[in-house]
């Protein structure tokens, strides 16, 4: 397998069939992408911030050395050795039953989970 990813041309043109946008009957102005490939990444009526998945992938590749830089237009990449990442999430309780505004003022918390690597 090379770099980017396809043994061949052929592969990568099924991968773009799979990023086609969907042709949906009376929704074409939707502001999400609606192809196959980026079906699991559409959230609700909101879309995707797909270009932050997109950047977190090249990311991970870049620091794990699995891709050229200069590929990405990263011609150079010395800092990516001092990078430190630290993660904060928040879990809340599913059936809450107060009202939105209530929650957004008062959440309740199930935990308050960090990580950090470097």
């Amino acid at each position: 397998m090379h770099l980017s990813g396809f043994d061949s041309a052929s592969d990568l043109k099924k991968k773009f069939g799979v990023l086609k946008r969907k042709a949906r009957k009376g929704k074409k102005d939707e502001p999400w992408d609606t192809s196959q490939a980026k079906k699991s990444y559409t959230a609700g009526d909101q879309g995707v911030l797909r270009g932050e998945f997109e950047n977190g992938r090249v990311l991970y590749r870049l620091l794990r050395n699995a891709i050229n830089p200069t590929v990405y237009s990263m011609y150079d990449s010395s800092w990516a050795p001092n990078i430190h990442f630290v993660s904060f999430t928040c879990n809340l309780r599913a059936f809450d039953t107060r009202s939105y505004a209530e929650r957004q003022k008062n959440p309740r918390p199930l935990d308050k989970p960090v990580a950090s690597i470097a």
